[in-house]
């Protein structure tokens, strides 16, 4: 196992311990900072807009929101009216979703510019342009969406004061296991930040994410293949056989599912999504002879395919 880490074996062992297994699998990291949630909404709200989509933000939701909802705030603070986080495990804890909207209304407010590859190198898609995108974000716009009024009910909605009502709502839903989390063909829009390479079920979550959009309605992915730090090379999770990597998840409700990128493309066209967008990033190919028996299928490009922004539009 010469890709395989010491560590990563042995936290996947540990995570059988009683006692010991909450320590291996505690938080997501990530959008407990709210620059970086700023960064993922903005970057995914000016590519669709670049790439002319017509998105409709009036029901939002995400996939594995994290520590915070403070994306989602941030669709909210662009226009959505309605915002649904939906986790595995919840994780998002409310007194820091209040902090972090404070946070994100002066960046708004501020019409600061989106945070770049130089402040999260990690966070895709890239832009051509980092400048706070004022084409999309009217003045008019923003005028109503931090008007006094409605910050004021938004402040309560994060910090659950507040209950729900017709024109502004916040859903969290942690667990969630079903299609009937939202009710069908409720959502305009869905996106997920590096979340899809985690779930054990891939396919079933893409189904489940068909039925809550409406027609025409879109859903966006930042995906990432790599082995996240699991191995040496960022491909090395490949050359690991599936009966060492059941050592190596362990106890553990989720790591990541080793699914190449046309896994993905394969599992939202089945489930009744056409792909609108597909933009990969490359990196050192795996060679074939490398991988692991699992994994000698690929199509070829999946070798050095590193990660994915994917459009998806749910078929009318």
């Amino acid at each position: 196992m010469p890709e395989l880490k010491f560590s990563t074996l042995a936290k996947g062992i540990t995570s059988f311990v009683p006692g010991i297994r909450g320590l291996t699998c505690s938080g997501s990291g990530g959008s407990v900072n709210a620059r970086y949630c700023y960064a993922v909404w903005m970057r995914m709200l000016v590519k669709l807009h670049s790439h002319r989509f017509n998105v409709n933000l009036h029901s939002v939701a995400e996939l594995g929101p994290g520590d915070s909802i403070g994306t989602g705030l941030c669709a909210m603070l662009s226009g959505a009216d309605h915002y649904y986080a939906l986790d595995a495990k919840e994780h998002a804890a409310s007194p820091r979703n209040t902090e972090i909207l404070e946070e994100c209304i002066v960046l708004f407010k501020n019409r600061s510019p989106i945070p770049d590859e130089t402040e999260f190198p990690r966070v895709n898609p890239t832009l051509e342009s980092y400048a706070f995108p004022d084409w999309i974000l009217r003045d008019e716009m923003l005028s109503y969406t931090l008007s006094e009024c409605r910050l004021a009910k938004l402040r309560g909605l994060a910090s659950g004061k507040t209950a729900n009502d017709e024109n502004l709502s916040i859903h969290y839903i942690a667990p969630w296991d079903n299609q009937y989390a939202i009710p069908p063909g409720t959502l305009d829009f869905l996106f997920s930040q590096a979340v899809m390479e985690h779930v054990h079920e891939p396919g079933k979550t893409y189904s489940c994410m068909n039925v809550w959009l409406k027609k025409g309605g879109l859903s966006a992915h930042t995906i990432d293949f790599k082995s996240h730090g699991l191995t040496k090379n960022w491909y090395g999770h490949w050359t690991v056989s599936s009966r060492v990597w059941r050592l190596v998840r362990g106890a553990r409700p989720y790591l990541i599912n080793r699914l190449p990128h046309w896994a993905h493309i394969r599992m939202l066209s089945e489930s009744g999504f056409e792909i609108v967008l597909n933009e990969r990033r490359q990196a050192d190919a795996l060679p074939r002879s490398a991988a692991a028996k699992d994994f000698m299928d690929f199509e070829p490009e999946d070798y050095e395919t590193s990660g994915c922004f994917l459009v998806a539009r749910k078929k009318v």
